[in-house]
């Protein structure tokens, strides 16, 4: 019976190695190819953006306070009066 035992852990001991390089060779290809799509992927995505038009500035880009800045000077537009040139106005020397 011992020897048929000792040959059960020699099998078990051959197996989990082999699993092992198994799992090691699976690993490092896997890396491999990841690595590989992954740098076909930006060379592509590279290609196509330089054809592809420039991009505007993104909204978020820009500060707070001067996003703020900007709508207030469009409200002070907005709400001043125009003033209405006559032909009277037209002949004021101090122009």
């Amino acid at each position: 019976m011992k020897p048929m035992r000792s040959f059960a852990f020699a099998l078990l001991a051959v197996a989990a190695a082999a699993i092992t390089v198994v799992q090691t060779v699976w690993d490092r290809t896997a890396e491999k190819v990841a690595s590989g799509v992954q740098s076909l992927k930006a060379w592509a995505f590279e290609g196509v953006s330089l054809f592809a038009k420039p991009a505007e500035p993104d909204a978020e880009a820009v500060p707070m306070v001067q996003r703020v800045r900007q709508v207030a000077y469009r409200l002070r537009l907005i709400k001043r009066e125009q003033p209405i040139v006559t032909p009277r106005w037209r002949a004021c020397p101090s122009v």
